[in-house]
């Protein structure tokens, strides 16, 4: 049920590897109880609770609950396991044989429990935690989330964690904390396209260097056609020379001495052809070997071509979102730092308020204590 877990969720298919997955966990719960012998498969167990809390959570709000706990077993496993070390080292090494497969495993084990997967681990929990208990209670894994992704993601990972906490902070009425947030997050999104454009650089490089390969094959086989022309022509001139030399020595020569250097001319010439249709053969053969690599060739330089045309187009496409994100991100600074401004004029004129209210409650006690002291100075004069 392990493999066949991994492979439904890599597929998409969330119910089946949920079901799947748990199944494999209650195996190796049950083996654990009774004391049996249990090898972890060479993934690791953390990969498969990751991909049972993503295909839980994939299921709807409903299943967010189930997919916490297993988020939580999953961060547990992750500790308990440590950093897991890539197999890179050539095989022998040490006098170790080191397997393909082994050094594929040990890939997946390092990504299974690196930050990054961590940080997408406490994100999804502060999403859970949000559902039921507002922003306050999502906050603190938004926070681990944000720490271990600037410790060990990617740019996107960062920014995507800056703007949940700026969200959660404008939430909670922190002001302050929330333009920190999106400042950050702002940056992130302006090195994510710095890196995007880089890369659409790369892959267009990448695009020029394989079409000069395309046209380098072009010319090798239009050498090759050439050079069999030529070929082909030396070989007529010597079939032609052969004839004519042997049509001499029959009708122009005279004894023996003659007949013997007409035959013996006719053999060079032979030879010589003989020599001149091996050269052409293997000419040919040259040619054949030189055809199929030009096609071999030309069709992986056009799927090549092919896909790192769409690979730029699809970085393209990110890197015109990233930079509106990050327009977005600066729009909502610019009115995060305006609503601050109108709230320190709000508070501005409170505290005035304040000031004036307290002075006309002391105008009214001066004039209440005049208007007392006029009532007895005209009772007095009564």
């Amino acid at each position: 049920s392990y493999g066949a877990g991994v492979a439904a969720y890599n597929l998409g298919r969330h119910a089946e590897s949920a079901a799947l997955l748990a199944t494999f966990f209650e195996a190796k719960a049950a083996c654990e109880a009774e004391g049996r012998d249990y090898t972890a498969p060479p993934l690791g167990t953390p990969l498969a609770r990751f991909y049972l809390a993503h295909s839980t959570y994939a299921l709807g709000r409903d299943r967010w609950p189930v997919a916490a706990d297993h988020l939580r077993a999953y961060l547990r496993e992750v500790e308990q396991a440590g950093p897991q070390r890539v197999l890179n080292m050539p095989n022998g090494w040490q006098g170790r044989t080191i397997s393909d497969g082994e050094r594929k495993a040990s890939r997946f084990r390092n990504r299974a429990c690196s930050d990054e997967a961590r940080a997408d681990a406490h994100a999804m929990l502060s999403l859970i935690a949000e559902q039921g208990g507002g922003a306050e209670a999502a906050l603190e894994d938004a926070r681990r989330a944000a720490e271990l992704a600037q410790a060990g993601g990617v740019v996107e990972q960062r920014a995507a964690a800056a703007e949940r906490l700026a969200q959660l902070h404008a939430a909670l009425g922190d002001t302050a904390a929330a333009e920190e947030q999106a400042a950050l997050a702002a940056a992130a999104h302006a090195e994510a396209v710095g890196v995007a454009e880089a890369k659409v650089d790369a892959l267009e490089k990448t695009c020029a260097a394989t079409r000069e390969q395309l046209q380098t094959a072009k010319e090798a086989k239009s050498a090759a056609s050439d050079l069999m022309a030529v070929a082909m022509r030396d070989v007529q001139t010597a079939r032609s020379r052969v004839a004519a030399r042997g049509g001499a020595g029959q009708c122009g020569q005279r004894g023996g001495a003659g007949r013997r250097r007409g035959a013996s001319d006719a053999a060079a010439a032979a030879e010589r052809a003989a020599s001149l249709e091996a050269e052409l053969q293997q000419t040919r053969s040259r040619l054949a070997e030189a055809e199929r690599a030009a096609a071999r060739a030309k069709a992986e330089a056009v799927a090549e071509v092919e896909a790192s045309a769409g690979e730029v187009g699809a970085v393209r496409q990110e890197l015109a979102l990233s930079r509106d994100e990050a327009s977005q991100l600066r729009e909502a600074v610019a009115a995060a730092e305006q609503a601050l401004l109108v709230a320190k004029r709000a508070a501005a004129d409170a505290a005035g308020a304040e000031a004036a209210r307290s002075e006309l409650l002391g105008a009214q006690e001066a004039l209440s204590e005049a208007e007392g002291a006029a009532a007895a100075a005209g009772a007095a004069r009564d």
